[in-house]
């Protein structure tokens, strides 16, 4: 199924995915992709191995019956947003050795490009000494399929691609600086 899905992606949008290698990187690790679009789940997860969980809204997931289906499965990890022990779970899961994606902007980006991060995600990386993969999404934010607002030039055949950086260890991956290089896209191949 995955392998169809990327061929239907690779005809209609270009789809490429660099440096998938590094995905492979036994846990704990936290993957942390922007996040441009409705599609960004789909991207990153057709490249990743099943033990990779995403980390959604349990509160979001309870809108519809097609948001829990979706939000509330195998691949994701529920997590309540409003509750000061969902980073403790997720840190919990990490230390065990799991593998998170973490949309750590909490919402679409209106710029394209990785905003604000989170003080989660530091406590994440600093408590768990989780290697840590930035993932940086181009094109998706300029599909008409992936409808939000800030639409950046919304074309029907917009050029999509994945790439992943090298991953960090904790010790090297200071929060503050971490913040900055993702932002600048110079951890980016």
């Amino acid at each position: 199924m995955k392998a169809l899905l990327r061929l239907i992606l690779r005809l209609l949008f270009g789809y490429r995915v660099f440096n998938r290698e590094v995905l492979s990187t036994r846990g704990p690790v936290l993957l942390v992709p922007n996040h441009v679009s409705w599609l960004d789940w789909l991207l990153v997860g057709l490249v990743l191995e099943g033990d990779w969980r995403f980390v959604v809204s349990s509160t979001a997931a309870e809108r519809s019956f097609l948001h829990r289906w979706i939000m509330i499965n195998e691949r994701t990890f529920p997590v309540d947003t409003q509750s000061p022990y969902a980073v403790r779970a997720m840190s919990d899961f990490l230390e065990k050795g799991g593998r998170l994606v973490l949309f750590a902007e909490g919402r679409i980006s209106t710029t394209g490009s990785l905003m604000k991060l989170y003080d989660g995600t530091g406590f994440l990386i600093h408590r768990t000494k989780a290697k840590v993969i930035t993932c940086q999404l181009r094109g998706a934010e300029r599909s008409k399929l992936a409808m939000h607002p800030g639409n950046f030039g919304s074309r029907a055949s917009a050029c999509i691609s994945v790439r992943c950086s090298p991953h960090r260890n904790s010790r090297t991956c200071h929060t503050h600086r971490f913040a900055r290089v993702s932002r600048s896209g110079c951890a980016m191949p």
